[in-house]
Order: C-alpha cells, then structure tokens, then sequence
C-alpha cells in the first residue's frame, strides 16, 4: 500500500487542519476516518474476492489492481460509502442520542471532506510504492 503513507500524513495535516479551525474532536476524527476509508474498504472488497486476509496475497492480487477500472468495483464502491454515511447517521441519532442535528451534519460534512481529499490525491498524484 505504497499511498496509505501519502493518506495518513494527509489526514493527520487536514484532521489539524480541521481541528484548528472549528476546535471539535469528532470533526478531525471524520476527516482523518474519511481519508483513509476508501483504501481501507478497496482492500477488503480484494480480500473478500480472493478468500484471504493475509497482505502479500491481497496486494499482488488481480482485484487490488483492476479495482479502479472495474464498474461492478465502482458501483460497489458508491455503495459502501453510502452504507458508511447511513451507518454513521445512525449510530449518533439512534445509539449516542447526544448531538443534534446541525452537528451529525457537520460530522457528515468532515467525513466527505475527507473522501474528497483521498479521491483528490488519488486525481493529482499517481502512486507509485514499493509493491507496484
């Protein structure tokens, strides 16, 4: 994962970022999880199609290499993420019960902005580690 490095240092500069600006814990926290979410998610998507957990075999698998070019990966993809923000939306109206409305819209918002950050780098910046 030659870009989870590039990723974790974006999220940690934007989670400052954020943080410095609006002072709000759970606003970074969305930001640095929506950064590497979709990494994250790509290598599991690959180890559920190739039945394992184990790292060399799912990074030099064929799934981890043509998940951007396959549109059945991409419609998955749109998917999980809804998945993610719904399962978000939940677990602070229905389990926290704490935070009103205006803040899950402001977590949600950081979480995007965190999304929008990683598929921005991924635009910009071709990534080239070790294992490509």
């Amino acid at each position: 994962m030659g870009g989870l490095i590039h990723h974790t240092i974006a999220g940690a500069i934007s989670a400052a970022i954020v943080f410095l600006i609006f002072r709000r814990r759970d606003y970074a926290i969305a930001v640095f999880a929506g950064n590497l979410l979709p990494d994250f998610v790509g290598a599991a998507y690959a180890a559920v199609l190739v039945r394992s957990i184990d790292p060399n075999v799912i990074l030099k698998s064929d799934p981890w290499f043509s998940g951007q070019k396959d549109e059945v990966t991409q419609f998955f993809w749109i998917f999980v993420q809804a998945s993610m923000v719904l399962a978000y939306l939940f677990f602070h109206t229905y389990i926290r019960k704490k935070k009103p409305h205006h803040e899950m819209e402001g977590n949600i918002a950081m979480l995007l902005l965190g999304f929008m950050t990683h598929m921005g780098m991924d635009i910009l910046i071709v990534e080239k580690g070790a294992l490509y």
